[in-house]
């Protein structure tokens, strides 16, 4: 199974779930997306899903994977956009998919410094410009940026009770100083290029959603960064014509792979291995998002209207 880790992380944000994985016999790979962690930019074009596919694909075969070989998709947050997008070129090639909190659901009208992000950064001329020069001045800046943020907790998870966390906040303020003007730059091209919204990404998502791979959601209730109560019309909408479940965690935030790594790792495990006693599969049939019939709509021999409603255990 492979584990994509989200935007402004490394391969770090798996590492209390991976434990859980290996105890259960599966054979796993987590590795830093281009730009992020110790992977470097890549050389030629943008930092975007396809670039983030194609190296998924040349990363399997730079370990010998068998083209035959089925792989296990574990996306989080903008993970789930490159595990999406991957299962969308070559579905021959995936086995099933587990969605945390994706990306490419949310609402454009809801982002946060909404002119910023689409009349300035994604902008089709100009944007560029503005990621080149801000990540100019981090990296002229880069010592004065280092003694500030050392031993600092800037970046807070996203979690129910942050103070909990405060060292693995430590840890992503010290990996953004160790080279601020690339991280900055690649934190800042992926807004730029990636599909994180639902009006750019919708039509994917719903493409993988009829094809034959399996793919099962799971989702904190707090989270603040991909709200369910955001994105959870547009993944019943799509997925629930199909099937398919998202497993809601309480008290959980967009941290939920630090916050509850043995809950997401057994309910991982489960999934990608197929197990079949009864509460496993009471679990995902509790989760199964509800499909709503319009009466009047299924008279005049419509489809029925998915339920935007989510599941509810």
């Amino acid at each position: 199974m492979v584990c994509i880790h989200g935007l402004n992380a490394s391969l770090a944000t798996y590492e209390r779930v991976v434990p859980v994985l290996c105890r259960a016999g599966l054979r796993v790979l987590a590795y830093d997306l281009c730009g992020f962690g110790l992977s470097s930019p890549p050389r030629k074009g943008r930092l975007d899903h396809h670039t983030c596919a194609e190296q998924l694909l040349a990363l399997l075969a730079a370990i010998g994977t068998p083209l035959e070989e089925k792989v296990c998709l574990f996306g989080f947050s903008m993970g789930g956009v490159i595990a999406i997008e991957f299962a969308r070129r070559y579905p021959d090639r995936c086995a099933k998919g587990l969605l945390v909190a994706p990306g490419g659901l949310l609402k454009k009208s809801e982002t946060p410094c909404h002119n910023l992000v689409f009349k300035v950064l994604r902008r089709r001329f100009g944007g560029g410009c503005f990621v080149c020069c801000v990540a100019a001045l981090a990296h002229c800046c880069a010592c004065a940026i280092r003694r500030h943020m050392r031993g600092k907790a800037m970046f807070p998870v996203d979690a129910c009770h942050p103070q909990h966390f405060e060292d693995i906040s430590r840890v992503n303020t010290d990996r953004f100083a160790w080279n601020p003007g690339r991280a900055a730059k690649s934190y800042l091209s992926a807004i730029r290029h990636m599909p994180l919204w639902e009006e750019y990404f919708g039509g994917v998502y719903e493409e993988v959603a009829a094809s034959s791979v399996p793919v099962l959601f799971m989702w904190g209730d707090s989270d603040n960064t991909v709200p369910w109560q955001e994105a959870g019309s547009a993944v019943n909408r799509l997925f629930s014509p199909y099937g398919r479940s998202c497993i809601i965690i309480p008290n959980a935030g967009h941290a939920i792979l630090v916050e509850c790594p043995e809950i997401v790792g057994n309910c991982a495990v489960a999934w990608f291995r197929d197990f079949s006693d009864p509460p496993w599969l009471q679990c995902l049939a509790d989760w199964k998002m509800p499909v709503r019939v319009n009466l009047s709509e299924q008279e005049n021999g419509l489809e029925p209207e998915p339920d935007v409603v989510g599941a509810q255990h």
